[in-house]
């Protein structure tokens, strides 16, 4: 028996992530991780969550849905930082994606959640080539940025509205960018310590 999780890949795959699969590969995992190993160096007075369970998102949403009606929980992978009133300013995604594949499309549902709770910067770090060239993932988030903000002039890198999309082809970039990018959303959403 191995330790290896599940990969949705593979024969019998149903859709969606299922029990004892995951979405994620190594390259993923170590973005997810040097994000929360510098949002974790930040003092401890920082106020950040790491997202709303479904019971916690229906009473943010305040919505009519009764208890039957299941939703679904918010965990973008880097978490949340709050105001003083432990509302959501920023949120922070990390999204691995190759060549091929369809990864990107879960950020939808996660930026929807986001734009509800009234969050100033959805910012997403974007790592491997479906980034790049003209790939699913480039072409995806393209499409987004002209359907929620298009009024921008750049998709990538902007400073500009909600939506901060970052991308890189290596972890090693992506490392000594994420504190420097981290620091200029929380300034930009006006977050105080």
């Amino acid at each position: 028996m191995t330790d290896t999780p599940a990969r949705q890949r593979q024969d019998g795959f149903r859709g969606g992530i299922q029990e004892g699969t995951t979405a994620g590969n190594l390259s993923s995992r170590h973005l997810d991780a040097m994000t929360r190993d510098y949002i974790q160096s930040l003092p401890s007075s920082t106020r950040w969550r790491s997202g709303y369970s479904a019971a916690e998102l229906r009473a943010a949403l305040n919505t009519r849905l009764d208890d039957t009606s299941r939703i679904a929980g918010f965990r973008p992978d880097g978490g949340l930082f709050v105001d003083q009133d432990r509302e959501p300013v920023v949120a922070i995604e990390c999204k691995y994606q190759g060549e091929a594949g369809n990864a990107i499309e879960r950020w939808y549902k996660n930026f929807a959640v986001a734009q509800r709770l009234g969050v100033k910067r959805y910012v997403t770090f974007c790592l491997g080539e479906g980034f790049f060239d003209g790939h699913s993932a480039e072409r995806v988030l393209g499409t987004a940025v002209a359907i929620f903000e298009p009024e921008k002039q750049d998709v990538w890198e902007s400073d500009e509205g909600v939506i901060g999309l970052y991308r890189w082809r290596t972890l090693e970039e992506a490392e000594t960018a994420i504190p420097d990018i981290i620091e200029r959303n929380l300034g930009l959403a006006g977050w105080r310590q």
